[in-house]
Order: structure tokens, then sequence, then C-alpha cells
């Protein structure tokens, strides 16, 4: 047995035919060996580039031709798809900065999945975000301006840009646990309960991220109100 193979060597090393036909298939062996799935197709796809070349210039193969020709075409169309999902997403200043908040470091992927739920509105000075008792239907992000938090008629605290509201109940549709009024202009990041909750059952790397990041901003609020008494009690943003 082992005097076949070292002939068999010995023949592959002296025939550049062959030669070349054991490089092709060192290099399908190599593509096994990476752990980026762009590096593995891609050396996939130099497999099978070579192997065709192979099987018409020197092996005469139609079938290996045939399925070695498909085989590149997927591997291909496979690479579109990752550079797509990839691809850095177009946004916004105030985008960036909310991206940085609700889930730092996120791929552009789940980049696309957060911007895609976000609806962005404005509403003037006085205007009711959150009602106590009342279910506040999903989650706000502000941007800019600030809201005054109210508990049973008494100030309760505020909060303002990197905040939440409605964090205590988006996910279960409960009643606020307080009125939150905007102070001026606020502007928001809206996002839908179910709308969020569609997305993130995709994506639970992107629902760990806002989780932890409501948990931050909890600890903020909190520490804020340590900091500064305010009369009444107090409580997270509606929620």
């Amino acid at each position: 047995m082992m005097d076949f193979i070292q002939q068999d060597l010995a023949k592959a090393f002296s025939q550049p035919d062959l030669m070349v036909g054991h490089l092709i298939y060192l290099v399908l062996v190599a593509s096994m060996f990476m752990r980026n799935i762009v590096w593995l197709r891609s050396l996939a796809i130099v497999y099978g580039m070579m192997s065709v070349a192979y099987r018409i210039l020197v092996v005469v193969d139609p079938v290996s031709v045939l399925w070695q020709s498909i085989f590149v075409l997927v591997n291909l169309v496979q690479l579109a798809i990752i550079w797509w999902l990839n691809r850095p997403p177009s946004m916004t200043e105030e985008e960036r900065r909310m991206l940085e908040a609700i889930a730092p470091g996120a791929s552009p992927s789940e980049a696309r999945i957060l911007l895609s739920a976000a609806e962005w509105r404005e509403v003037p000075d006085g205007a009711v975000l959150a009602e106590e008792g009342k279910p506040v239907g999903g989650l706000m992000y502000i941007s800019a301006g600030t809201a005054q938090v109210q508990s049973r008629g008494r100030n309760a605290g505020d909060c303002g840009p990197g905040d939440f509201i409605g964090e205590m109940t988006w996910a279960d549709g409960g009643g606020a646990l307080a009125t939150v009024l905007s102070s001026g202009a606020v502007r928001y990041a809206w996002f839908s309960r179910e709308l969020l909750a569609g997305r993130l059952i995709k994506c639970q790397s992107v629902r760990y991220a806002l989780q932890a990041s409501i948990s931050r901003n909890l600890v903020q609020k909190l520490v804020r109100a340590t900091a500064k008494p305010v009369a009444g009690p107090t409580l997270p943003a509606a929620g």
C-alpha cells in the first residue's frame, strides 16, 4: 500500500498536469480551514474556477465542468448576499448617535434592523408622551429636548437626550408607571411594540444589546435621582 502511494506521489510530481490537479484539491482543502465565511467562499470559488479550467483543458469531463460551474455560481451568489447584508447602512448623525446608545458595536445588518424599526417623531411643548396607567404601545428614545416625569400629579424627575420612555412596559404592553410631558419641543425615535418585537425575534444579539442599553439607562436615571432629590417618588420614565 505504501509503495503504491509513494509511486503515485512520484508520478504526480513528475508530470505537470497531475501536479496541477493536486494543487487544485489543495486549494479546496485550504478553504476548509477558513473560519471566516468570506475567505472560505472565496477560496471555494478559486477552487471551482481552477477545476473548470482543468476539466476543459487537461482532463476533459463535461459533467464535472457543469457541476463545478454551478458550484462557482452558488458561491458567488452567497458572497454577494454577504456583501449586501454587511454593507455600511446610510444614516444621519442623529441615527448614528442613537445606534451608539442602543447597540454600540452593532454590525451593519444589526444596525439596519434597528433603523428600519425606528420612526422619528417631533412633539411640541406640553405633549403627552405617556400617561400613567395606560399602555405606551412601544419604546421611545429621546434624541433632543427634555420631558417631565409625573407620578400622581407630582414631579418625579426629568428625562432628556439618550433616555428611554416606556422601557419598563414595552415588552409586555402594560400600563405606564408615570405620566411624561414634553418640556419644550422633543424629538424622539418611536419603536412600535409589535414591530420591534418582530425584529428582535429574528436577531437575538440586537435584543441583548437593547436590554443592556435599557439597564444602563435605568442606572443613569437612578444616579441622577440620587444626586438631585425631587419632590415625590422617583420613577423610571413611564415604564
